[in-house]
């Protein structure tokens, strides 16, 4: 089937059609957020004058926010907004967090709560559940030792950490960052494994009827743009049935070169792209959307996908990507089934394949505010004022010089192309004081209430945006006391911690989905490689379980560790307080027992922190020559064994 060739006659074309009126009206709700994000952006990364001549987002021009205003001579921007980003940027994802899986222990139970703990078959249930919360309790460590092995390389395998910066830029900037969560294999692999990359926030769109923002909404879509090719191969469409839609960069490149490219581009033969949604939803296929009529026998076939269900749709294309006619003709309904369901199962979980950083709900609100937003204000003006102080500069350090026309071209020349030391020879004729002949003529001052009222802005932004002078490592003035430090330091840690734990829990639900996805879908051939075949076989008979029992996570609780750099200034400070507090009792102790291990383990703390090498502190137990005492009692020993042996050969005789 050619592209031009699409076929109209789907049975789930009204499908397709209300699921693009529903996600228009999503983005008619989302428009306030998007337009809070790009002019944030603006703020960012745009033009230096962007606010007086606009600047082009996303291929498209936003006009400047002053342009009933004369523009100054310079125009400038005064970029607090990425001083903003390159400070708390770092500070939120540093380096990839540690997934810790904590075992849930069973609490050892009273043999009173059985009946009479000196009724023998008490002690015996006793005993029982005993011995089976012990099992439990070695199953469930197993299982999260399993678990935190495998997804903490998967992490590193995956470069968790570049999609996890963009993710926390992205929410310092426009106000939420997305992780996306599917099943990756690398090329040329036959494992798989799950990966949460970075998903843009404005090709989301949420249910916008949700009542409890995103985890309340019964349906969310993701802008996708695939090669046309890819996307056919993916869902097993003819090849050149889909028209595409956006021209790729390599095809504008063609395009330039070819005579014949703007006729075929008139003809819709150049699009190499198609932008197409991804939808999740919770309410079915679609045909429980407003004003779907369908026949029964179709209605019948949707019910039977569930509640849960995917489809892809594109604007120029009348039948869902994922359940196309050259699939229903086929009349493999589990084929149908399979290719509507969510390719990992998160609704289980009542989860959506996604993840969400944000720092500031509002209530009511579906998206969230952007950290950025309270201080845009203030940075307009900061920007404004400052383009005309500039200006103003210029113009006020020009030179102006007024002489007399009668004073002749050679004092004119010397005056403007003289040397450091030049003679000016004055005619009586011309008067007696040089003031008459020559004057240097000065602008106004500037008035010094334009600083201060510059200095009160900037100060509000740093405070809206938290950039204190000791964010930067500076001090107004000097403390006068240790309290006074420790009270400014912890005021000033508030909002930083704020946001550090709000990226801690999101990582943390990323861990969790993580999780979910290996229990569910990762075999024992995808982790064989890492893990060996005894890992393999461990990981098929600990992964399998009911669905509560991994959904509400019976066995463990995952956690994500810090995302912040370690300070190596504290970590040496507390080393050499431990080394002088513990290292001596720790010394008497291996000396009289010969257990160096908690020694060692200090001395290795001590190295790391200090960057040394950890091999040439380590102590080994000494071999001790033997007392006399112990020397007579081997030879005593040594004797009765000599004499057993004879006795046992003799008795053979």
């Amino acid at each position: 089937m050619a592209a031009q060739d699409v076929d109209f006659r789907h049975p789930l074309k009204r499908v397709c059609q209300a699921w693009r009126d529903t996600i228009r009206e999503g983005e008619r709700f989302q428009k306030e957020f998007r337009e809070q994000a790009e002019t944030c952006m603006r703020y960012v990364k745009g033009p230096f004058n962007h606010i007086w001549k606009g600047a082009k987002v996303n291929g498209k021009w936003v006009g400047g926010d002053l342009e009933d205003i004369p523009a100054p001579t310079h125009q400038c921007d005064v970029n607090k907004a990425f001083e903003y980003k390159a400070i708390y940027g770092p500070m939120l994802y540093f380096k990839n967090p540690t997934y810790r899986f904590t075992p849930r222990k069973m609490p050892p139970l009273p043999p009173e709560i059985f009946g009479d703990p000196r009724d023998p078959m008490v002690q015996q249930v006793t005993m029982a559940s005993m011995m089976e919360g012990q099992m439990r309790n070695r199953r469930n460590a197993g299982l999260g030792t399993l678990l935190a092995h495998y997804l903490n390389w998967v992490q590193y395998e995956t470069d968790a950490k570049a999609g996890g910066r963009k993710v926390a830029d992205e929410a310092l900037l426009k106000g939420m960052g997305v992780w996306w969560h599917e099943i990756y294999s690398p090329p040329g692999s036959q494992i798989a494994m799950p990966i949460a990359s970075w998903q843009p926030a404005l090709d989301v769109i949420v249910d916008p009827d949700s009542e409890d923002g995103i985890k309340g909404a019964m349906w969310i879509a993701r802008r996708r743009i695939r090669p046309v090719w890819l996307l056919e191969s993916e869902n097993e469409l003819q090849s050149g049935s889909l028209p595409g839609t956006i021209e790729s960069a390599q095809q504008q490149g063609e395009n330039r070169r070819s005579r014949s490219a703007k006729g075929a581009r008139n003809r819709g033969k150049t699009y190499d792209l198609q932008e197409y949604w991804e939808i999740y939803s919770k309410i079915g296929f679609g045909h429980h959307l407003r004003d779907v009529k369908l026949p029964e026998p179709t209605r019948q076939l949707l019910d039977d996908f569930g509640p849960f269900c995917r489809i892809l749709v594109a604007d120029n294309v009348p039948y869902p990507l994922n359940i196309h006619s050259k699939l229903l003709d086929t009349g493999d309904f589990e084929q149908v089934f399979q290719r509507s369901q969510w390719p990992i199962p998160f609704y289980l979980d009542g989860r959506w394949p996604m993840d969400w950083l944000a720092f500031h709900w509002l209530p009511g609100d579906l998206y969230p505010t952007s950290p950025l937003e309270p201080a845009l204000g203030e940075l307009k003006f900061l920007s404004w004022g400052m383009s005309h102080l500039a200006s103003k500069i210029r113009t006020t350090c020009r030179d102006f010089v007024a002489i007399i026309k009668a004073a002749g071209e050679e004092m004119k020349n010397k005056l403007l192309h003289g040397g450091d030391m030049t003679l000016l020879e004055i005619e009586s004729t011309h008067g007696r004081v040089i003031s008459d002949m020559v004057s240097f003529l000065q602008h106004p001052q500037m008035n010094g209430d334009i600083f201060k009222v510059m200095e009160a802005v900037s100060g509000q932004v740093e405070q809206r945006l938290g950039l204190s002078p000791l964010m930067y490592g500076e001090t107004p003035h000097q403390f006068r006391s240790a309290t006074e430090a420790s009270a400014k330091q912890g005021n000033v840690s508030i909002r930083p911690d704020d946001m550090l734990s709000c990226t801690e829990d999101a990582l943390s639900q990323v861990a969790r989905s993580q999780a979910l996805t290996c229990r569910w879908l990762i075999s024992d051939k995808d982790v064989a490689p890492l893990m060996g075949p005894y890992g393999a076989a461990a990981w098929r008979n600990l992964m399998a379980a009911d669905i509560d029992t991994v959904t509400r996570e019976i066995e463990y609780r995952v956690e994500a560790g810090s995302t912040q750099k370690p300070n190596a200034q504290n970590e040496q400070q507390f080393m050499q307080g431990a080394m002088t507090t513990m290292l001596p009792h720790l010394l008497t102790y291996s000396m009289q027992t010969g257990d160096f291990a908690a020694t060692n383990n200090l001395l290795s703390d001590w190295a790391k922190s200090q960057g040394g090498d950890v091999g040439r502190y380590l102590l080994q137990p000494q071999q001790l020559p033997p007392t006399p005492g112990q020397v007579a009692i081997e030879k005593s020993k040594a004797q009765e064994r000599t004499a057993k042996t004879k006795q046992k050969a003799q008795g053979k005789k």
